[in-house]
């Protein structure tokens, strides 16, 4: 279990209304050293949106808060289309991601999870949109190996799953991975529906169809080494939402667990948590609960592998 890099999501529950040192106290107080941060979250009084929001008072107290913990990522902006056909809102787009890579880089922060957004309405992954956003992430991963921080593209834009593997695979930098979102293989509000359909995810054998795409995509970044990052948070269902507690839906965990072992994982696993089971805002009580669970399952797959070694031996 040590090597499990179990990591807070302070923009999600039950850390969003904290200021930082109350985040900071109640992450260490679950035994999570490790955290995800995001500019627009509470600071201290208020959220930031830019790097440039900080005072130099803010960013040193900032930095000196966030060192008393073991590691931290950042997620980038929501909402930015770095090949948008507007020219101003690619530009502003990509600003801010340049924006948040110093940010990081001032914190001391390894990784960015990204978000990706369709180009209305062009929102298929093909021809010259896909060039420009391939280009850009090239040009986004020169920016931040200049600051030692990687990027790590989150599942869901680009439609389909193997459009999101393809995105990966042919930009081709050593700076851009991917980040693997467990509940971010449905999306009703995306065409498509993201990579699954909504016919399929609520079919008998929608869990079933959702464990075998997630294992597909983890397996993929995983042969081309980038798998850098992974939120975890369920499905249930029938249900159309995400980002329930751990242990209240239909995610095979413990088989992704194990495939994570098997490659040797270095990433963390973050707590991307929002719902108890009953679609309540998640508590302190369901977070370590969350917690628990977790370990339970990376403790699992760790037996499996041992007693799978075991039988290769005798």
């Amino acid at each position: 279990m040590g090597d499990m890099k179990l990591t807070a999501c302070f923009n999600a529950h039950p850390f969003r209304e904290m200021d930082l040192v109350e985040k900071i106290a109640l992450s260490q107080e679950l035994g999570l050293h490790i955290a995800e941060t995001y500019l627009g979250m509470k600071w201290r009084d208020r959220s930031k949106y830019q790097f440039k929001d900080f005072s130099p008072q803010e960013l040193l107290w900032v930095k000196q808060q966030l060192g008393r913990l073991a590691g931290i990522s950042v997620h980038g902006p929501y909402g930015v289309s770095i090949n948008s056909y507007n020219r101003l809102y690619r530009e502003l787009s990509i600003r801010q991601i340049k924006d948040c890579i110093q940010f990081a880089a001032f914190v001391d922060a390894s990784l960015i999870t990204l978000h990706l957004e369709p180009t209305w309405p062009q929102v298929r992954f093909e021809g010259q949109h896909k060039a420009v956003m391939i280009q850009t992430l090239r040009d986004l991963g020169d920016y931040a190996q200049a600051f030692d921080v990687r990027l790590a593209v989150e599942t869901q834009y680009p439609y389909t799953a193997d459009s999101f593997v393809q995105l990966i695979a042919q930009t081709d930098h050593t700076h851009v991975g991917a980040t693997l979102d467990t509940g971010h293989l449905f999306n009703s509000k995306a065409p498509f529906n993201s990579y699954l359909s909504q016919e399929e995810l609520t079919s008998p054998d929608g869990p079933q169809k959702y464990n075998a795409l997630l294992m597909l995509i983890a397996t993929r970044l995983g042969e081309m080494e980038k798998l850098w990052h992974i939120h975890l948070n369920e499905r249930k269902h029938g249900i159309l939402a995400d980002h329930f507690a751990l242990g209240t839906g239909f995610i095979d965990f413990p088989q992704l667990f194990a495939y994570l072992k098997t490659i040797g994982y270095q990433g963390s696993l973050v707590l991307e948590l929002y719902f108890e089971a009953d679609g309540s805002e998640l508590t302190v009580s369901g977070l370590r609960n969350s917690i628990e669970t977790a370990r339970a399952w990376w403790d699992e797959a760790q037996g499996k592998i041992e007693r799978q070694d075991r039988e290769v031996c005798s």
